[in-house]
Parts: C-alpha cells; sequence; structure tokens
C-alpha cells in the first residue's frame, strides 16, 4: 500500500458514478387553452326592426329552449345584418354560444327582403292590434338611407297598404306614428311588448314631455293608463247630449247622400275651396268606419281598467 492510498479516509470509494445518481422526471410541457375568441357582433338590419324584440318571460323561454336544444333555426344576413333572427342571436349572445357555422348562418340572396321578414314573423309573433299598428308604422317610416323608405315591387309602402297587410285601420296606424315620432323610447316600448294599447301611449306621446313619459313608463303600464286617462278627460266626444264620433260619421254620411244632388259648378266649387285639405283628410275618411268600433274598444278597455283598479284596491283595503 502507498503513502497516498494509507492518505485516503476509510470508506471513500470515490465519486458517485452518473447511473447512480437521482434522476429528476421530465419536466411535461403544460398545454396552453387557445385563448377564447370574442363573440361576433352582429348589427340588425332596418327592415328587421320593423318588428318588436322579444322581452321578459317570452325571451327567457327562448333562451332556454337553445341552451337545452342548441339553435335550431338558422340566423339569416342580408347585407352584412342580420335581416331574420334578433332573438335567437340574442339568446346566442347572452349563452356566449358562437354562431359561426355554415349550419347556423345563412345568406339572403331574394329581391322582398321585406316580404321575408314579414312571412318569418307575422304568422309566427302572436301579435296584438297596437303591436301589429306600431309594425306597420315602422314600414311607413323607416329609412334605408337618404331619402330612401322600405319598397316592396319598387314602390314606397303608403298607409293603406300597410293597414291591410298588417290587417289593423289607417287610424292606428296614425297613432303609432304618433308614439314613434313623439314618443319616449321607454313608452314605445310598452307599446311593442304587448302592455299598452297604441290609443293610450298616443295621448301621453301628444301630451305630455319625453322625461315625464318615461317616468310614467318606468313606473309600470297601470301608471300609463292611468295618466292617459286624466288627460282624455274632457278631451273626448260625450254621449250626454253631445257630439259623438258616430254623430260625426252620420254627418258626413248625409253629406255623401247629398252630394249627388249637388250640381257640376257646386263640386267643382267645393273641390277647388277644399283641395289641399281634401288631400290630407282623405286617408282619415278612408279609416272612418272602424272609428266607432275602435272607441267602443277603447271605452271597454277603461271599463276593465276601473274594475282591475277597484279589485286592487278592494285587496289593499
Amino acid at each position: 500500500m502507498t503513502s497516498t492510498d494509507t492518505n485516503k479516509p476509510a470508506g471513500d470509494a470515490g465519486p458517485m458514478p452518473d447511473f447512480l445518481k437521482r434522476q429528476e422526471p421530465p419536466k411535461q410541457e403544460t398545454k396552453q387553452e387557445p385563448a377564447k375568441q370574442p363573440f361576433r357582433e352582429y348589427k340588425f338590419h332596418p327592415i328587421a326592426d320593423i318588428f318588436p324584440l322579444m322581452s321578459g318571460e317570452e325571451f327567457a323561454l327562448l333562451v332556454d329552449d337553445i341552451e337545452t336544444n342548441g339553435l335550431r333555426e338558422p340566423i339569416w344576413l342580408y347585407e352584412g345584418k342580420i335581416l331574420d333572427g334578433r332573438n335567437r342571436y340574442n339568446a346566442c349572445k347572452e349563452l356566449d354560444l358562437h354562431i359561426e357555422t355554415i349550419k347556423d348562418i345563412k345568406y339572403y340572396s331574394g329581391n322582398d327582403p321585406l316580404g321575408f321578414v314579414f312571412s318569418a314573423n307575422f304568422y309566427r309573433r302572436h301579435l296584438n292590434e297596437s303591436q301589429r299598428a306600431s309594425v306597420a308604422a315602422r314600414i311607413v317610416t323607416t329609412k334605408l338611407g337618404d331619402n330612401q323608405h322600405i319598397e316592396r315591387e319598387g314602390r314606397p309602402i303608403d298607409q293603406p297598404t300597410a293597414a291591410e297587410m298588417l290587417n289593423v285601420s289607417v287610424k292606428s296606424i296614425g297613432r303609432a306614428k304618433d308614439v314613434l315620432e313623439k314618443g319616449a323610447p321607454e313608452l314605445q316600448a310598452l307599446v311593442d311588448d304587448g302592455k299598452v294599447a297604441v290609443s293610450v301611449a298616443q295621448k301621453l306621446a301628444n301630451k305630455l314631455p319625453k322625461d315625464k313619459q318615461a317616468e310614467l313608463a318606468e313606473s309600470g303600464d297601470a301608471a300609463v293608463r292611468s295618466a292617459a286617462k286624466e288627460l282624455g278627460k274632457g278631451s273626448r266626444p260625450q254621449k250626454n247630449g253631445r257630439t259623438t264620433t258616430k254623430d260625426l260619421k252620420k254627418q258626413v254620411d248625409d253629406f255623401k247622400a247629398e252630394w249627388p244632388n249637388l250640381n257640376e259648378w257646386q263640386k267643382r266649387y267645393f273641390v277647388k275651396t277644399y283641395l289641399d285639405e281634401l288631400g290630407k283628410l282623405v286617408e282619415e275618411i278612408k279609416s272612418l268606419a272602424g272609428m266607432v268600433e275602435e272607441e267602443e274598444q277603447e271605452q271597454e278597455q277603461e271599463q276593465e281598467q276601473e274594475q282591475e283598479q277597484e279589485q286592487e284596491q278592494e285587496e289593499v283595503a
């Protein structure tokens, strides 16, 4: 044994071989989840907006159905905007359900987008008379561009045509136009949701500032009807010895009966004198036959509202 060997401490076997060293397990690469794509936004086509959107329980049921069964009907695009399927789109957006597949998106390529929207919504949706009147008013007033209105068969749609399409009177369309042009959005929404008659909303739109309309609308449909009733006191023709709508209609009928007895000069003189006024009133004359029925319907609605209020007061007491 050499002196070098004697100097090593006992039991020292030298450096540990590599194969005996503890091996660290290889690091596993963690897979990163792909970044979630944002929900693709689409605007609504103006023609689609002639029909009111779903809200409340009706929309909640649609959301539940799509969550359970998926999107079973496609969303139709026209000019890059949603032409049909706004409610389905809103439901998918609430559920964060992306709509990018060929099955989900279709493109309308026909030449009658109004007819397509009308067919898809009018018979599918159960709209009351006031809601239909609002749809008709939007058909007549909606602009697609500068001096460009909704057309069918190459011509803008006038009020009598819209009235026939939606099965409402021209008078009702006039009321709906007042609400669209003068009413607060909150008041319009009550009509669109079927909670307030367009005749009731018109009274507020014509007589109250928009901020007051909005305040009443936010208080609920009962507050709106009550306010309209107060505004209507003294303005409606009364039956107790005063001129009623039926009396006014009879006067017009009497004038029509007398017209054949006038000579040609009298007729020309009358028309020339009242030419401008006749042009403005012609649409109202066409709808005059339905005014009595509408007035009776309003009276029935007010009677029902009074009975409901009396019942509510009795329950509170």
